[in-house]
């Protein structure tokens, strides 16, 4: 998804690539209890009052940790990449899909290296998640105004651009618009607010 949001949609060929090691590391889980190379030594155990279920890591197991952080660093740097080259509603999408995949991969990384952290903090921190994208996709219009690479073509566009969404109202504007308008706010509102009686040389258009 962080491809196809840049962007850069990856190929069904590469797609089957990424899927090869998350698909042979579920099917090792599934037969753990004959080879026992992802988890070993799984046992119930007290801690903080609580009575877990805890395991000790196969040498498998750290081959798919390291996979799964590079996917997720990865990702992380495409939203924050995003992020610093956007403004207005692409960057506010951005910041909250980074956030989302930040707090989770933090809470994991503490719990996965932390010889005093007993509990996995990974699924509660999904509540952050949840609400990040939650409010990515109802009120910054993810997946209906999305960037699709061309913050750089319009940055070098020396006409006036305004980028409408699908309703017809300004979610997007390049370098030139933004010198004419100021900083008035603009996006959100249609080009007929921002622009009558205020621009009298855009009227025509």
């Amino acid at each position: 998804f962080a491809f196809a949001y840049a962007g850069h949609p990856l190929s069904r060929r590469r797609w089957l690539a990424l899927s090869v090691v998350p698909a042979a590391s579920l099917l090792l889980v599934w037969t753990n209890a004959h080879h026992h190379t992802m988890l070993v030594d799984t046992h119930l155990e007290e801690a903080a009052g609580f009575v877990m279920r805890r395991s000790g890591s196969g040498p498998l197991w750290w081959v798919f940790l390291a996979y799964a952080y590079i996917c997720l660093i990865t990702t992380s740097t495409t939203y924050a990449t995003m992020w610093l080259r956007s403004s207005g509603l692409y960057r506010r999408q951005a910041a909250a899909l980074l956030l989302g995949l930040l707090i989770p991969l933090i809470a994991n990384f503490v719990f996965q290296f932390s010889e005093t952290t007993f509990i996995d903090a990974t699924p509660m921190a999904y509540f952050v998640t949840m609400l990040a994208w939650t409010w990515a996709l109802t009120r910054e219009r993810l997946l209906v105004s999305a960037p699709l690479a061309i913050d750089t073509l319009l940055e070098m566009m020396e006409e006036f651009v305004l980028v409408l969404d699908s309703r017809g109202v300004i979610c997007e504007a390049n370098r030139c618009a933004r010198e004419v308008l100021g900083r008035s706010s603009f996006v959100g509102r249609t080009p007929n607010q921002v622009l009558s009686g205020r621009h009298p040389e855009l009227d025509a258009y």
